[in-house]
């Protein structure tokens, strides 16, 4: 195992391909959800796991209230709710398969794998 620490989309040439590629709560918080998600799904040899806050009212209302607390007190910081069919579609088109799905009263959590 090797760990690199820094963004994914500047070192994406530098870590190349892994059987298992893995964002754990990390796309709400990635302003671009198409540059990370994109070439990581190519870069992942057998498995691809993704948690997500879950797409409805009260998670969209959470992300709301909170970017709007980090506005007020001008932190960089925001909670992305990125669309969901979309991520989906683009993980379909990198050959990936959603295999597992869980969820928990704020997250979800999906395993796809390689067709």
């Amino acid at each position: 195992m090797t760990y690199l620490l820094g963004d994914y989309v500047e070192l994406q040439e530098a870590i190349g391909d892994a059987d298992v590629v893995v964002l754990d709560r990390s796309l709400c918080c990635y302003p671009d959800w198409r540059a990370l998600v994109e070439p990581s799904a190519r870069h992942a040899r057998r498995y691809y796991g993704l948690i997500l806050p879950r797409d409805n009212w009260y998670m969209r209302a959470v992300a709301r209230v909170l970017n709007a607390a980090l506005f007020a007190i001008r932190h960089d910081f925001r909670l992305y709710m990125h669309p969901r069919a979309e991520i989906e579609a683009a993980l379909a088109h990198a050959g990936l398969r959603r295999v597992l799905h869980a969820q928990t009263l704020q997250d979800d959590t999906d395993l796809y794998a390689r067709v």
